[in-house]
């Protein structure tokens, strides 16, 4: 996560997200996982803590994927906000069930079960 300038005059906190689907990633639209409504409805969820100091914004943080469940997937990003000078902190989230469901839609044809 980062501010484009600094000092932030626009208030506008980006994120980059990477993920590892390989060079040339499938939209999930157009597999058998868009049959499945999550995929449409939302497969990840963003919940935004700030607080004055780092360890704040993460204990923050740290109560919100508790109270969604640690079974769940979760990632917890930082920045600095300039303009409110404080942290501005980020929880992606998402099903774990969902993600097992994704797997399992797009697993090969011809690949075995998995146990």
């Amino acid at each position: 996560m980062f501010e484009e300038a600094h000092p932030n005059q626009t208030g506008k906190v980006s994120a980059l997200i990477t993920h590892k689907a390989g060079p040339n990633p499938m939209k999930l639209s157009a597999t058998k996982a868009a049959n499945n409504s999550f995929v449409s409805q939302g497969l990840y969820s963003m919940e935004i803590v700030r607080h004055e100091e780092t360890n704040g914004a993460v204990h923050a943080a740290l109560q919100v994927i508790n109270r969604k469940g640690g079974q769940e997937g979760h990632i917890v990003s930082t920045t600095n906000d300039s303009q409110q000078q404080d942290i501005f902190c980020v929880v992606y989230s998402w099903s774990a069930l969902y993600e097992s469901q994704l797997v399992d839609d797009l697993r090969p044809a011809e690949c075995c079960t998995i146990f």
